[in-house]
């Protein structure tokens, strides 16, 4: 049975293409090396709660607002640090709560589409044969599946032409003429 090494898990919550992250591959050949010290049949990320990184994103989007707040709250009733970041904690879980409830909608609804893409089933197709065949554990499977399939993407990305690059306000295309 032949297994190829993945690696670590990166965190890039910051992305936010639908903020489910995955392990960075970018670069990872076919045939690479094996890591086999994966016994964990989990998700696959580092933590096991799967709300982390939902969560993380959404603090830190508001955390210039809340850091505003605090320094207000402290200048305003001359009290400690801590304690004025624990009652601005307090003020903004609404706040916090139902950013949180958006994005969870948005990845759910997300999801849901997903699952119906024929993309998602190759590459679950392909995992679950790994699984019951090859003895591969989920997250291992889903990773060599989705290499293994890399050429679904480049078809997805053929549908799309280069990105645009956005003009500072200036035209360039003038700046050629004007030095005559």
């Amino acid at each position: 049975m032949l297994r190829h090494k993945r690696n670590t898990h990166i965190e890039d919550e910051q992305d936010d293409r639908g903020d489910i992250s995955p392990d960075s591959d970018e670069n990872m050949d076919d045939d690479s090396e094996v890591d086999t010290d994966n016994s964990d049949d989990s998700a696959g990320s580092e933590s096991d709660d799967v709300w982390d990184s939902l969560i993380k994103i959404e603090l830190c989007k508001l955390q210039s607002a809340y850091e505003e707040k605090v320094k207000d709250v402290m200048k305003l009733k001359s009290i400690r640090e801590s304690r004025a970041r624990s009652d601005v904690y307090k003020k903004m879980r609404p706040l916090y709560r139902r950013a949180i409830i958006k994005r969870f909608v948005a990845r759910l609804l997300w999801f849901d589409s997903i699952r119906r893409d024929g993309v998602y089933k190759a590459i679950r197709a392909s995992a679950e044969r790994l699984r019951t065949e090859e003895d591969y554990g989920r997250q291992e499977a889903l990773q060599y599946a989705t290499n293994k399939r890399k050429y679904l993407f480049d078809k997805l990305l053929s549908d799309y032409g280069p990105p645009e690059i956005e003009a500072d306000g200036e035209d360039d295309d003038n700046d050629d003429t004007e030095s005559d």
